[in-house]
């Protein structure tokens, strides 16, 4: 679709920047500008800077600026046109499509997801098909306009539900698979549902766009977990979304502070009570995406988390992931062997609210556990390492000062000393970051560049390089371009590529590196010095598979801690462990 300049420009004038972007981030005044913490990269600082006369934004910190238009495009990861589209949606005014619109990935996507959770939701409420599953919901207390609110669903007990309700049609089983809502069968060209028998949840991105969907299965002899989430998409990224924050932004607004729960039903039992400032992650620990999201919104978070040993390492983790993103955290303990649903199910909103009053703040919650589970002088001092571990995130002096200081009382240390120890532990990490971010820039650079030099080492990277492995984000944004472009045109054409890539400052830095006369880093060249392009790009790979396999390895570990009779994830850690040194032997080899 053509969009006339004079329509772009009459959208961009209708638009304040200043309100438009205090919906994603907290502004503050200072001067003619208002200052906050930047979207586009973790700070603690506030560098990101909005001058509502001039309707521009600019980081001082990642230097990323520009106009609504911009800042939509960075935000959202839209293309210019789809920016002038998100932004005439926002101010209802009407675009005159002067020429039919080739589809888009994205909003494809978005088009399925949403056919798919009508599809879902009105099996619930079919008579026949949704009597179990109604029957499930009202068993739980979940009815009537909840299950509308969310667009609750089901999914029927079919191989190929979904896949006959769109049709045996190709194209539309592609879009599904990518979609993430059914999968492709290992034995032939076929497909099969992913979501069979289970309550379905939609899980919509801030602005209410479903990105994919959460399955609750209905049966507990099913095999299966008991929970499951849509795969990675390119709409649906499970580490940066939160369920219900759409729902519950307003809010938070409101109310300035965040409930955080575990799970979709004891949000929603809890969103039925009133507790409508309420969001919970998917499956997995807080990230630290998730809490700079919320970190828009307020500084304020209450976690109510499960009181065995689960709940406690996921509180400590939340703890750890919200100090760095300077988000101050309370602490509402559940009684035990109660989850918020059953809890609000058996007691009652006044009894929550009692819990809710007696939460307490980080700091009193962390000498509460170490009086209560650690007696020996070894353990207390394996504790406190731990605690001043999460204190060295903290960038405020004063504040990082006033929790040491309170928590050397009831711990009989001398505060001197924990301020000591602390400020080493921040002196040694920024270190070991600097040299680690420095070597990966290092290598990411490496890996584009050798991507343009040898056809090798192209053929490797097309086949084993995985976005997550990049911590160079312009390296990643860039490979995730040249990896649509060769699916869209089988080939690599540097000066297509070019055309392909809407972002200016890219093509500035992909032409940079491509023609940097030394074509492989000081760093990697000492390490690997006269190895073929293939070999080195092989070897980076490697090291990056290496690292992600051993974050798996610490998340397993900490549930195998949790359940250590549970098999599965026993025979799970050792295959992990197995698959790394599998890649420790081949890097030793490639010495």
């Amino acid at each position: 679709m053509y969009i006339p300049q004079e329509k772009i420009e009459e959208i961009r004038e209708s638009a304040d920047i200043l309100e438009f972007i205090s919906g994603y981030v907290q502004l503050k005044k200072s001067g003619r500008n208002f200052f906050g913490l930047c979207p586009f990269h973790i700070e603690k600082t506030p560098s990101f800077s909005v001058n509502p006369e001039k309707q521009i934004f600019h980081c001082f910190g990642c230097g990323e600026g520009g106009n609504i238009y911009s800042f939509i495009m960075k935000m959202e990861r839209v293309s210019f046109p789809e920016a002038v589209e998100f932004l005439a949606d926002k101010l209802r005014i009407h675009i005159k499509k002067e020429k039919a619109k080739p589809g888009i990935k994205r909003e494809n996507l978005y088009k399925i997801n949403e056919k798919t959770a009508a599809w879902f939701h009105d099996n619930l409420v079919s008579e026949k098909i949704g009597e179990d599953a109604r029957k499930y919901l009202k068993n739980r207390g979940i009815l009537g306009e909840i299950i509308d609110k969310f667009t609750i669903g089901y999914a029927p007990d079919m191989w190929d539900g979904l896949i006959k309700h769109f049709g045996r049609i190709v194209d539309n089983n592609k879009l599904l698979e990518k979609a993430g809502l059914v999968i492709k069968s290992e034995k032939g060209e076929g497909y099969y549902d992913r979501f069979r028998n289970r309550i379905t949840f939609p899980i919509r991105n801030e602005f209410g766009k479903i990105v994919g969907f959460g399955g609750r299965k209905l049966n507990e002899d099913d095999p299966g977990g008991k929970y499951i989430n849509s795969p990675e998409t390119e709409i649906y990224n499970k580490s940066k979304i939160l369920y219900g924050l759409f729902e519950a932004k307003d809010k938070i607004r409101e109310k300035k502070s965040i409930l955080i729960v575990e799970g979709y039903i004891d949000l929603i039992s809890l969103y039925m009570e009133g507790y409508t400032n309420i969001v919970a992650p998917l499956g997995t620990s807080l990230t630290s995406e998730q809490a700079k999201s919320l970190s828009r919104f307020t500084n304020k978070v209450v976690m109510i988390f499960d009181a065995d040993e689960a709940g406690l390492k996921a509180t400590l983790r939340a703890a750890e992931i919200l100090i760095e993103n300077n988000i101050d955290m309370e602490i509402a303990v559940m009684t035990k062997g109660e989850d918020p649903d059953s809890f609000i199910k058996k007691y009652g909103a006044e009894q929550f609210d009692d819990l809710l009053k007696k939460r307490i703040f980080l700091i009193d919650f962390l000498v509460n556990l170490y009086h209560s589970r650690y007696h020996s002088p070894i353990e207390k001092i394996s504790f406190l390492n731990e605690i001043l571990t999460f204190f060295s995130n903290i960038t405020d002096n004063i504040k990082r000062g006033y929790l040491i200081n309170k928590l050397s009382v009831p711990m009989e240390m001398n505060p001197v000393e924990l301020q000591q120890k602390t400020i080493k532990l921040i002196q040694r990490k920024r270190i070991n970051r600097e040299k680690q971010i420095e070597r990966k820039y290092d290598e990411d650079e490496d890996l584009l560049r050798l991507f343009f030099t040898d056809e090798n080492a192209r053929d490797l990277t097309l086949n084993e390089l995985e976005l997550n492995m990049l911590e160079n984000k312009r390296i990643g944004r860039i490979f995730e371009i040249i990896f649509q472009f060769y699916e869209n045109q089988n080939k690599i054409d540097v000066a297509g590529l070019m055309d392909f890539i809407e972002e200016e400052d890219l093509k500035k830095y992909l032409s940079e590196i491509i023609l940097k006369h030394f074509y492989i880093s000081k760093a990697v060249d000492e390490r690997m010095p006269g190895k073929s392009p293939e070999k080195i790009v092989y070897k980076i790979i490697l090291g990056r598979k290496k690292e992600m396999l051993q974050k798996e390895i610490d998340k397993v570990r900490i549930k195998w801690k949790v359940d250590e009779n549970n098999k599965d994830i026993f025979e799970n850690y050792k295959n992990l462990i197995n698959k790394k040194l599998e890649i420790e032997k081949e890097l030793d080899e490639m010495m």
